[in-house]
């Protein structure tokens, strides 16, 4: 059975994006329901055994979907907040403090080479949490003096994805 066009561009898409995977770039996967993200973040995540995942979402729910689309034990999604024990006036040092005292193991997680941050539901986290979390990365991986030289995420590898149109971010009330 041979593929349509459409079905031979999605192919050539997932190609590239498992090329990306090799080379440890980072990505934003964008687009509405039913377009094949959550396969692709399947996809993905099945070309990055090895590596030290990290799945986060803005919610619970959204993290059990996630865990349940992706069909797998690990790692668990947990929430953005959960994971990096973040909050909307909890300042960062304070985050970081919390993860080193509390969460070695996954702390040792994140400073690692082979480390892979995988944020669903993109659209819903707040640019607020989302620069929190760019810099609790930064100080735990070592890259925390904000110059010319200071890498994106820390130097993570970090795969985005979601739907811009589906639900707002959520803010506090």
């Amino acid at each position: 059975m041979a593929l349509d066009a459409h079905q031979q561009a999605i192919v050539d898409e997932v190609s590239r994006a498992v090329g990306c995977v090799e080379k440890r770039k980072n990505m934003l996967i964008i687009g509405e329901a039913g377009t094949g993200k959550s396969y692709l973040l399947r996809k993905l995540r099945e070309c990055a055994d090895g590596m030290d995942i990290a799945m986060v979402c803005p919610t619970g729910v959204a993290a059990e979907n996630l865990k349940s689309m992706l069909r797998q034990k690990k790692p668990v999604p947990m929430t953005v907040h959960s994971y990096f024990m973040v909050q909307d006036r909890r300042p960062v040092q304070e985050s970081v403090r919390m993860l080193r005292e509390k969460h070695a193991k996954r702390v040792a997680k994140i400073c690692s080479p082979h480390f892979l941050l995988i944020i669903d539901e993109l659209p819903m986290l707040s640019c607020l949490i989302m620069d929190k979390v760019q810099r609790i990365l930064r100080i735990l991986r070592g890259d925390e003096v904000a110059s010319f030289r200071s890498r994106p995420w820390g130097g993570a590898w970090v795969i985005m994805c979601g739907d811009c149109f589906q639900i707002p971010p959520i803010e506090t009330v």
